[in-house]
This record gives C-alpha cells, sequence and structure tokens, in this order.
C-alpha cells in the first residue's frame, strides 16, 4: 500500500494457502491481508520448521512445496500485471479465480465463487477503475462469463484462456 491509499494487491488466499511467511521467516514486513469472505486462520511456529529433524522432514517439505506453488503463481500474476493488456489481464483473473477455487473445491454446480469488486479487478492489475469497468462489460458481452449475486459462470474454459493469453 502507498501512503495516498494507492494498492497493489499480488494474491489471493483459498483454503489450505499458506500466508504471513515472510514475515514469520524474516521478522515484521510490509505485507497486509484483508478478508472479503470469511475465513478461518491456522498458525504454526517458524521455529518448528526450522529445527524439524531429518527423520521429521515433513513439515518441511510441505512448507517447501507451498513456497514452490506461491512462486508459480506470482509469476503468472507480475505477467498479468507488466504484459497482459487489460482484456488479457481480467481474462486471466477471471480464469485465475475459478481455477483456484477449483483447486479449493469450491465450484458448485458450474459457478464459483467471486466476492470481488471491480475495485479489487482493477487492483490487482493495475488498471483504472473505468478501464476495468469497461472492460469487464466487454467480456461479459462476448460471453466469456457472467458475475452476479458474488459467482461467476464461465460459458467456455477453453475461450476465456485463449482471451488470457494462457
Amino acid at each position: 500500500m502507498l501512503e495516498d491509499g494507492r494498492r497493489q494487491i499480488e494474491g489471493l488466499i483459498y483454503p489450505g494457502d499458506l500466508c504471513g511467511l515472510p514475515e514469520c521467516v524474516l521478522g515484521e514486513g510490509t505485507s497486509y491481508h484483508e478478508a472479503l469472505t470469511a475465513m478461518s486462520v491456522s498458525h504454526f511456529d517458524p521455529l518448528d520448521v526450522r529445527q524439524s529433524r531429518a527423520a521429521e522432514q515433513l513439515p518441511g517439505q510441505v512448507l517447501l512445496w507451498l513456497m514452490a506453488t506461491e512462486s508459480s503463481r506470482l509469476s503468472q500474476w507480475l505477467v498479468s500485471v507488466g504484459q497482459r493488456n487489460a482484456q488479457e489481464g481480467i481474462a486471466w483473473f477471471v480464469h485465475h479465480v475459478w481455477e483456484r477455487a477449483g483447486m479449493a473445491g469450491l465450484i458448485q454446480g458450474a459457478s464459483a465463487p467471486f466476492p470481488f469488486s471491480q475495485q479489487v479487478v482493477a487492483d490487482v492489475l493495475g488498471l483504472s477503475l473505468v478501464h476495468t469497468n469497461k472492460t469487464m462489460r466487454r467480456l461479459r458481452d462476448l460471453g466469456l462469463f457472467r458475475i452476479a449475486s458474488g459467482r461467476v459462470e464461465i460459458a467456455s474454459i477453453s475461450r476465456l484462456r485463449r482471451a488470457a493469453a494462457l
């Protein structure tokens, strides 16, 4: 977050995700987490991971897997902010939300949770709210997705992937 209130959203937290690792390992950091829906949070003592013995590698292995997964997601996130145009970026974000909801078992019928305002989408991609609104409307009119009542429905994953340059 910048002093004037502008922000760059750099990730979404879904059930089973790890957050706050830099602060946990390096001490106080600059991350800020905000819940848009009800959530449960568990914590662990970082000393438990650092002090795990060779015979008890499970905590360290799980942590390594979570860190590698998050690093891979962050790479795609950066490509979306830095290289995708507004239409590709919004299509990518909707696809990302759909994929993450699927991995977390949150897809019900043909829809997934989408509790994000257009301001959140704009802050994810570094776009203005007006440009985000117009682009989301254009993508909706093309029949790529429908967002209503906090849920998203996707007509064709393959069409959405093409629109996202995936």
